[in-house]
């Protein structure tokens, strides 16, 4: 299988020449059987329907009457519409490579309250190339904890490529806590796409570690559906020497009274390749919504190559919208005290990077999985 897919559209065009407006991935391999499994017994209230084609899928969303709005009134801009029955940060083409490799969907359904996390592995051996597919259809009024963890073992390969396709639809009140732990040999590809319809008063938090992998594609769309839907990111990746991420996250304020917040944390090392898409995007009738994107990047290279793209689009007057990115090196000054305090320039640089990256890893609920993470910082860093 060798193809090329067009991902990560910006939600309108911008200048051509800084080839910004999306991204291409480059798929050279075939895909295995991903081995999925849960740590425990899936709880009383969650129920799991395995190994569903996307047809069955697309008709799962017909009974749920789920769909991704379009705009109503363009004020002025030009939409890139990727037609999506239920729409992600990476766009179409993605739907259709899951359909070319007929890779299935598990779909959770969730009822009532569950305190203990579900936590979904994804084991690659010896170099394993994968897809994965997984829809969480969150009941009104439930909550529950989903931790998804990548990792590899084995021998290293440069053809690996990794994908998984996440959506998550919540009804009325729902609560989901979705946290992703990315760990992947550094010969890997991986691409992450996350879709998200969020209903009436629901919640999702989104806790996102992005280590491994030599190219990573992350890709994320919330339709803030429902008046007074709440959003919460904090994202975090390691860009090592030689490696390239692709980020594109969009928060889409349809409701009243909706709140976003987005965090990244974005440590660049050597020759490192970052390009960052943020937007918030407010529609017609969105009033008194609040949307908040946060970017934290360290740069500790000097030929590091980071591109920020941050944008605020809006149709509706009462609203409000924030955009913060620092960008930058660490100061003489604060080098400086810290050595003052006994730590070499190397340590100083480290203890940075880990308290950024620790500000998301402490979010993981796993006491093993967090370990690991520690542990994994260690070797990289």
């Amino acid at each position: 299988m060798e193809m090329t897919k067009r991902i990560n559209h910006l939600p309108v065009l911008t200048w051509n020449k800084l080839k910004l407006n999306d991204a291409e991935l480059l798929i050279n391999t075939e895909f295995g059987k991903v081995n999925t499994f849960a740590d425990a017994a899936l709880p009383a209230g969650v129920t799991a329907e395995k190994n569903v084609s996307f047809d069955e899928l697309v008709r799962h969303f017909d009974a749920l009457a789920v769909s991704s709005p379009k705009e109503k009134i363009v004020a002025g801009k030009l939409p890139i519409y990727n037609e999506q029955r239920f729409a992600t940060g990476m766009g179409k083409e993605i739907d259709d490579l899951i359909v070319e490799a007929d890779c299935k969907t598990d779909i959770y359904t969730v009822d009532g309250t569950h305190t203990d996390p579900i936590v979904l592995r994804y084991d690659y051996k010896n170099g394993a190339s994968g897809l994965s597919s997984t829809l969480i259809h969150a009941k009104a009024g439930s909550e529950s904890t989903w931790v998804m963890y990548y990792t590899s073992e084995g021998k290293q390969t440069d053809n690996g490529l990794v994908g998984a396709s996440t959506r998550v639809f919540l009804e009325e009140g729902a609560k989901v806590h979705l946290v992703k732990v990315q760990m992947l040999s550094e010969g890997y590809t991986f691409f992450d796409d996350i879709g998200v319809i969020s209903g009436k008063a629901s919640e999702l938090s989104l806790a996102k570690l992005s280590l491994g992998a030599k190219r990573a594609y992350e890709g994320f769309n919330d339709y803030q559906i429902g008046d007074k839907s709440r959003l919460t990111v904090d994202y975090g990746t390691i860009c090592r020497d030689g490696s390239f991420t692709d980020i594109n996250y969009n928060d889409i304020f349809i409701g009243k009274k909706a709140e976003g917040v987005m965090r990244f944390f974005e440590p660049l090392y050597g020759n490192a390749e970052k390009t960052f898409r943020g937007t918030l995007d407010f529609r017609q009738n969105s009033k008194a919504s609040v949307g908040d994107e946060q970017e934290d990047v360290l740069l500790f290279g000097e030929d590091v190559i980071n591109k920020t793209i941050p944008l605020i689009l809006c149709e509706e007057e009462d609203v409000e919208g924030r955009h913060a990115a620092t960008i930058g090196r660490l100061s003489d000054e604060m080098l400086f005290y810290m050595q003052t305090r006994g730590l070499s320039e190397h340590e100083a640089k480290k203890l940075m990077v880990r308290a950024s990256l620790n500000k998301v890893a402490r979010l993981v609920p796993d006491e093993g999985i967090r370990h690991k993470i520690d542990e994994y910082l260690k070797d990289v860093i």
